[in-house]
């Protein structure tokens, strides 16, 4: 009788270190905002996308202002469509939002008639469908100030109600649509009971009420106070988007919050995921002058540098191991604001064998290690590195790790794999 024996693994680790530099992954951290008004012409060319490669997203605003009494003629929706085309062909997730006002006077320039808003409504979703694979979210309803969600007249439960049904008949159920206010989402989502509906703030740390998002304010019996609404955020916002802007008071010294650990809380209970990079730099030069001081890898850096490196999800390797001598066991926690929300494709690659396996939505928790095994494929005896990646299922683009060297590389070296 032959005796085939298993050869055995030995691992010699590599020292990986966890990285505090911000690290660009798909549909989380800053964005700029690229603004088009539908009936003038405008040059794509001339846009200053090119300053923008060390984000992931774009938000792409459309002003229907001058088109509240008609419907979108042929011009402005070829604008749209040539405007969709020429953004989807980076490699950036987009998030969009149409309006009719920029000056907090969207009672006037909203248009009077409902069926208008309707027919404009399925005429620019109609033109965002070939391109949803690049879309990230949709903010708001096309309507209120800013197109924020707020100062309309299509602000009642019934209204919100028809206009989610218009949106979702347009575009579809698989693309996030953001609403302003907790209450409006608790609102949709118990009457319509859609997976895909999430938050956000155009207003975060301004205010006890971040300037309406939270409390009645007048639109919902809903409305709850900052600290319910922020219990309701941290128990239940874990599985949606949330990002927005943060604001400054122009006309108060103070900030509504002044302690990072303050701050720090409320943005992990939002389970923040992205912010406005422009906006509002008097806010973000005053967490520049901020000390951080948990006990982690941050300690002792400025509070902008943390929130920073923390929107959205962050993949930390805590270790690796093997065991039982067949599988290889990498151990990564999440140490960002918020969970990744789409499926990811992993590979181990060990010599010239690489081995597959899958991470499904929210696979990696906040603040929880993970532990991937995967079996280790009977190899002629050598020695060889192992190189993990990973990549966003829907389109390969590959996600970082915060380890200190391999911020922005595609691949990560585990360590050393000895066959014997």
């Amino acid at each position: 009788m032959i005796n085939f024996q298993r050869k055995k693994w030995k691992l010699k680790k590599n020292r990986l270190h966890e990285s505090t530099k911000r690290v660009v992954n798909p549909c989380m951290g800053f964005y700029h905002i690229f603004q088009f008004s539908l009936h003038l012409d405008y040059d794509l060319d001339s846009t200053d996308y090119l300053d923008t490669k060390d984000e992931s997203l774009l938000l792409l605003e459309f002003s229907l202002q001058r088109y509240k009494d008609e419907p979108l003629p042929t011009e402005a929706l070829e604008r749209l469509k040539r405007t969709l085309a020429y953004f989807s062909a980076r490699p950036k997730d987009l998030i969009l939002r149409f309006a009719y006002d920029y000056e907090g006077r969207a009672y006037e320039r909203e248009p009077i008639l409902k069926q208008i808003l309707e027919i404009h409504i399925r005429q620019c979703l109609d033109l965002v469908k070939p391109f949803l694979s690049h879309v990230f979210l949709i903010q708001g309803f096309f309507i209120g100030n800013w197109g924020e969600m707020h100062g309309s007249r299509y602000l009642t439960e019934t209204q919100l109600i028809r206009l989610h049904e218009v949106i979702r008949e347009a575009i579809g159920d698989e693309v996030w649509i953001a609403v302003r206010r907790p209450s409006f989402l608790r609102i949709l989502a118990y009457e319509t009971n859609d997976k895909r509906l999430c938050l956000y703030n155009d207003a975060i740390l301004s205010s006890e009420t971040d300037m309406g998002t939270y409390g009645q304010n007048g639109f919902s019996e809903d409305g709850r106070d900052r600290n319910e609404e922020l219990r309701y955020q941290a128990k239940h916002c874990h599985r949606l988007p949330c990002g927005g802007e943060v604001v400054s008071i122009r006309n108060k010294i103070d900030a509504f919050l002044e302690e990072p650990d303050e701050i720090i809380s409320t943005i992990q209970k939002m389970h923040l995921c992205y912010l406005n990079r422009d906006y509002d730099d008097v806010v973000y030069r005053r967490w520049s002058n901020m000390i951080y001081a948990e006990h982690d890898a941050f300690k002792g850096q400025d509070l902008f540098s943390v929130i920073s490196a923390k929107l959205g999800y962050r993949f930390v390797i805590r270790d690796v191991s093997l065991f039982d001598d067949q599988n290889l066991i990498i151990s990564i926690e999440n140490t960002g604001f918020a969970n990744h929300l789409f499926e990811m494709e992993g590979s181990l690659q060990i010599g010239g064998v690489k081995t597959s396996f899958q991470i499904k939505r929210r696979g990696l928790l906040i603040d929880k290690e993970t532990p991937i095994r995967i079996s280790l494929p009977d190899m002629p005896a050598g020695q060889y590195e192992a190189v993990l990646s990973l990549r966003r299922a829907s389109d390969a683009r590959p996600i970082h790790f915060a380890a200190l060297g391999f911020e922005s590389k595609d691949e990560i070296v585990l360590g050393t794999l000895v066959h014997k």
